[in-house]
């Protein structure tokens, strides 16, 4: 198949980006600053879930909900802190997979969920930035798999065939379930946890060209 005909498309918080790295350095200014791990947990979720998605600002007004005025400055200095850092928060295997599939000159895209401006901030943070061909974000929440789904059904349809990694299985199992998107997207699941994975799910542990092409094979794709 044309390299055109075929497009892979990322999710990027814990596919291609790593993002315990600015966890540890977010949670240790502000652990410098008299905020328990109890608490800096807890906001950190609830900014996740909001509907907006995450970013310094949105985690910084729930820690200073008695101070307002004041959280401008404290998301500020997160991201002074993590600016500071050398690392480009990005999986080496992921970085390894990309840079090949560029020189093959495959297409492939991102599609995440989140706050947008954000995402964009941590892609840009990454230098993968000029890799991708183009850049997705959906929604935060409980209906980010439905989100993700719309948009597949999108690239679908300008694609002979798409393959999305992605590390939530709820977002697998739905992609999968669809009678629509059969033989049109392969959903694999990439499973980064030392945990026990999710059964009869496609699952890749580490990203790798050679993975992807095995697994879309063995469902019946020709990457």
């Amino acid at each position: 198949m044309k390299p055109g005909q075929f497009l892979i498309v990322f999710d990027w918080d814990g596919v291609v980006f790593d993002t315990m790295p600015i966890r540890k350095i977010r949670n240790k200014l502000l652990k410098k600053l008299g905020y328990s791990d109890d608490h800096i947990f807890k906001t950190s979720r609830k900014a996740v879930e909001s509907r907006g998605g995450y970013n310094f600002y949105s985690h910084a007004r729930l820690l200073m909900r008695s101070k307002p005025k004041d959280s401008r400055a404290l998301a500020n200095a997160i991201h002074e802190a993590v600016e500071k850092h050398p690392s480009t928060f990005v999986f080496p295997d992921a970085r390894r997979t990309i840079s090949i599939l560029k020189r093959s000159k495959r297409h492939f895209d991102i599609l995440t969920a989140g706050h947008a401006e954000f995402q964009e901030y941590k892609i840009m943070r990454s230098g993968l930035r000029s890799m991708f061909r183009s850049i997705h974000v959906v929604q935060s929440g409980p209906r980010v798999p439905h989100y993700k789904f719309g948009i597949l059904k999108k690239l679908a349809r300008s694609h002979k065939q798409v393959i999305f990694l992605d590390d939530r299985a709820d977002t697998i199992r739905t992609i999968r379930r669809s009678f629509e998107l059969r033989g049109k997207v392969l959903p694999v699941l990439v499973w980064r946890g030392k945990e026990q994975p999710p059964r009869g799910l496609p699952m890749l542990r580490r990203l790798s060209w050679k993975g992807i092409r095995e697994i879309a094979i063995h469902n019946g794709f020709r990457p």
